[in-house]
């Protein structure tokens, strides 16, 4: 021992790096043919030993299996347990090049062969878990095993580390006369290995990506600076994924990744900065790549962009949607006199200067707080109500977490407070009710999954039709009993994943009303797909995914800035649109 080379050293540390960074699963280069004595497994098991566990707990036992008999046993219940599957699939997949065509032929090989390995060891601990997710248990064992890998290497050994076999692991307690209060953790095949040139992996993220400082999400560069990193799972091939990211652009110093993992991709996006707003503008835009990349999560239609409603007088608009609720006019695109565009999260409103539309039925809002916005809109009252008083401006409590107002002209906002209900949209529109006449629902709700593409039902009775148009967006038709007015032209925006297939169908029945662009067409007529007959009216502006509008970023104000309360830094609100993600 006083030969061997002091921790802190360079040797030492390369020694200890190396066997850490080239300790393998190994599956196609052990040694099926030479033996391995008893000795030298004991001797890393003593190592294992040595590892950090919790309490100094000693509850460990080894299983050591020679016996060939009952390693031809554990080879039927390794393949019983799962292995066989792997191995048909390593057939089907040999000569394909299919991403885990290497994988699934070692596995297979393995699977083949693991009753002539010399030895088979199983690390159990004495106990059970109790599902309570309390440290106790795994945390007393898991770091032995690793050190016995590291050992095996040590001494030219090598394994892998597999658990599929715990699917059959009653079975094997009872072949080795396991006690029911011991715990199998995995199992390891052990021989010496075929060469001992491994080395290390080039597939894992470096240290400075995947670790975070104080904060999840906060890297720091090597020379100190700060940056911010956030990552989404999406179904599609990472080819996919990088045609997508080619339309909807970033800021040019991100660094975007894009990697191939078991049933599809993996995106990760690196920002500098280090505030919670920069933050959420990586999620935000990492939302809206994950639903042009997964129209599974909400079928065809990709999300609800804006609603379309004239209003005479911007002024008043201006009053009453920027001022009041507190939303935001889009600063890049101007019209000038003849149109405003507010945003709200990432949807607006769109707002032509003519005269009143006024759309069938009301349009759901989210907003961070409903207080916020009553005293905003208290203000407007008492500020500007000469203005209001002769409009069909009016405000309601509906319930806790909702508030119902009525615009100048008479659409009503069904304002929400943002909640589980809305996933993480803080500031957007997640749903548009129409009123249709009576008997429509199940035709409407046909109509949108045949010819759009979209999951919908028949909701409350066979009265509503439900169409999920985006994470947390639907639209929704409910028969009214009262008559409708009639339709005044308002409109609403979405964007399609597949945009040809929808033109087709809708151009066949010679519903298209507008070619507008390669990437944009209109219809206004949802019809009964049996008998033609129409069931409800509302244009719709149907956007491609290459639209060069889709995933535009908008600009969101922070309403509670003001000038006696201003805060340095607060300008601007980022809202978190992604819905589920886990990743913050």
């Amino acid at each position: 021992m006083a030969d061997l080379p002091l921790p802190g050293t360079s040797t030492y540390q390369a020694i200890v790096d190396h066997a850490l960074m080239t300790t393998r699963g190994v599956r196609r280069r052990l040694d099926f043919d030479r033996d391995v004595d008893d000795q030298t497994i004991l001797d890393c098991i003593d190592v294992a030993e040595q590892a950090p566990t919790g309490g100094n707990n000693g509850s460990r036992r080894w299983m050591i299996i020679r016996d060939q008999a009952i390693k031809d046993r554990m080879a039927e219940l390794y393949l019983s347990a799962g292995v066989d599957w792997v191995i048909e699939t390593a057939k089907r997949l040999e000569g394909t090049g299919h991403q885990n065509e290497r994988l699934m032929h070692g596995a297979r090989h393995l699977g083949e062969n693991i009753a002539r390995t010399p030895a088979l060891v199983i690390p159990t601990i004495i106990g059970r878990h109790d599902g309570s997710g309390r440290p106790g248990l795994f945390d007393s064992v898991v770091q032995s095993a690793w050190s016995f890998m590291v050992a095996l290497r040590s001494r030219g050994l090598g394994t892998v580390w597999t658990t599929m076999y715990l699917n059959e692991q009653d079975a094997v307690a009872e072949l080795l006369g396991l006690p029911d209060n011991v715990t199998q953790i995995c199992l390891f095949p052990v021989a010496y290995t075929v060469g001992t040139d491994f080395k290390p992996t080039t597939r894992r993220y470096p240290a400075r990506d995947i670790a975070y400082f104080d904060r999840y999400g906060h890297t720091r560069a090597a020379d100190g600076t700060e940056g911010l990193a956030s990552e989404v799972d999406v179904k599609v091939k990472p080819r996919a994924v990088l045609e997508l990211i080619d339309y909807l652009s970033h800021p040019a110093d991100w660094r975007v990744v894009v990697e191939q993992v078991p049933g599809g991709s993996r995106i990760r996006a690196h920002a500098p900065g280090s505030s919670d707003e920069s933050l959420d503008r990586i999620d935000a835009w990492l939302s809206k790549v994950e639903r042009a990349a997964s129209p599974a999560v909400a079928g065809n239609v990709l999300a609800l962009e804006h609603v379309n409603v004239t209003v005479p007088d911007h002024e008043l608009a201006s009053l009453f949607y920027v001022t009041g609720l507190g939303f935001t006019r889009d600063p890049y695109i101007d019209f000038g006199t003849a149109n405003m565009w507010i945003n709200l999260g990432a949807q607006q409103f769109h707002l032509p200067k003519q005269a009143p539309q006024v759309l069938r039925g009301s349009i759901g809002l989210v907003v961070p707080d409903l207080d916020q916005l009553e005293r905003r809109l208290s203000a407007l009252e008492r500020q500007s109500g000469e203005l209001l008083e002769p409009t069909a401006y009016r405000r309601l409590a509906q319930s806790e977490g909702t508030m119902l107002v009525i615009c100048p002209w008479g659409n009503r906002l069904m304002v929400h407070a943002a909640g589980d209900a809305f996933g993480r949209m803080k500031l957007g529109m997640p749903y548009v009710d129409f009123d249709v006449a009576p008997g429509g629902a199940a035709g409407i709700a046909r109509f949108y999954q045949e010819i759009l593409g979209a999951p919908a039902s028949v909701v409350d009775d066979g009265t509503c039709a439900q169409v999920i148009i985006g994470n947390h967006q639907v639209l929704r038709f409910r028969e009214a009993t009262a008559e409708l007015p009639p339709y005044d032209g308002h409109h609403i925006a979405i964007y399609l994943s597949d945009f040809d297939t929808p033109h087709e169908a809708l151009e066949q029945r010679g519903l298209i009303t507008r070619e507008t662009s390669e990437f944009e067409y209109r219809f206004e007529n949802i019809i009964d797909l049996d008998t033609g007959a129409v069931l409800a009216t509302v244009e719709h502006e149907v956007r491609s995914r290459t639209h060069p509008m889709f995933g535009r970023p908008l600009v969101n104000r922070n309403p509670e800035q003001s000038l006696a309360n201003y805060r340095p830094g607060h300008d601007a609100f980022v809202p978190a649109t992604m819905v589920g993600r886990g990743t913050r």
